[in-house]
């Protein structure tokens, strides 16, 4: 698979390697520090600080130039970025757990935006909090500046560091509503499998292994309706970004997104702007019912080598 082109130079940082603050000195790096906790199925999880085995954690982020950078969590959940001034995205994140007889990994996007301030100060951004339960999970940010600054303060402090707290903050909602139930409800009159949980796509359908490619930069993408006529539509298409993560890479991460449209009557929908050329997207649709939304449609699939749940569907734009 073939890496984005905007997909720059990856910075792998391994907090617990290296004091981050030597690696700030002399030059024009401001920090950003925080905390991520992580809980799966109702139990905290902790970090290895080993690259041979464990659980591992990394955030995928993305600066305002579209360059990536993939940072490593370690131990108690702890970070300081030493990273150029400017602003900045947690894209996702990707934990990797080592249990007794076998590797399982889970995926997650996240969206959070921050900035990092200008040599010399150090931005505390919170506690970003990832709970995950079967195939769903949540995010959450949230303010304990004082419990960070008795954790850091010494480090920020000796290496003459000013602080302030500026938190994350997430993209807002798309359109609006004010309920949102599961698309597989029998409300939603649709047919889902193991394999489809929502629509169908007719047009521009992801397979397994690979991604179909459109002759145009403004593709029609179209689905299967529901048999309720009396329900409308909501489409979105996200940039599909890749990262590297320790000795592989994540495909497929749905970034910023670069079209909706609301309540369409159709189950048609071309964007109005065309796309970029020679680069993947992912689009998925909700139904709606007045102010009432149901979940986005996805797909899910089981190879031998290869699974995933969750999966927009996707398509690569021409050349």
């Amino acid at each position: 698979m073939k890496a984005l082109g905007l997909l720059a130079a990856v910075v792998i940082v391994a907090a617990c390697a290296h004091d981050p603050l030597d690696e700030a000195a002399g030059t024009e790096a401001g920090l950003a520090f925080g905390s991520v906790e992580y809980i799966a199925d109702g139990a905290r999880v902790s970090w290895s600080t080993s690259w041979l085995g464990g659980n591992l954690l990394g955030l995928f982020l993305r600066d305002k130039a579209g360059n990536s950078h993939t940072m490593r969590i370690d131990g108690d959940g702890d970070f300081i970025w030493p990273l150029p001034p400017g602003d900045y995205v947690i894209v996702g994140y990707h934990a990797q757990f080592q249990g007794m007889a076998n590797l399982s990994s889970r995926t997650g996007r996240v969206m959070a935006a921050f900035s990092v301030p200008r040599a010399g100060h150090a931005a505390y951004i919170g506690e970003l909090r990832i709970e995950t339960a079967n195939r769903s999970y949540d995010v959450s940010v949230h303010e304990r500046y004082a419990d960070a600054l008795q954790r850091f303060q010494s480090r920020v402090a000796g290496g003459k560091f000013s602080t302030a707290s500026v938190p994350m903050q997430f993209e807002p909602p798309l359109g609006r509503f004010t309920r949102v139930t599961p698309i597989c409800d029998p409300a939603w009159a649709l047919a889902c499998d193991r394999a489809y949980q929502g629509v169908r796509p007719l047009q521009t359908e992801r397979a397994e292994s690979s991604w179909t490619f459109t002759s145009s930069l403004a593709p029609l993408l179209e689905w299967k309706p529901s048999s309720r006529a009396d329900v409308t539509y909501d489409v979105v298409i996200h940039e599909s970004l890749s990262f590297a993560f320790f000795a592989g890479t994540i495909e497929g991460l749905c970034g910023a997104v670069v079209s909706y449209a609301e309540g369409l009557k159709e189950p048609r929908y071309a964007p109005n702007t065309p796309l970029e050329p020679g680069r993947r997207y992912q689009w998925s649709v909700r139904l709606r019912d007045g102010d009432t939304v149901s979940s986005w449609s996805s797909t899910s699939y089981n190879w031998i080598v290869r699974t995933g749940s969750g999966q927009y569907f996707g398509f690569e734009t021409p050349p």
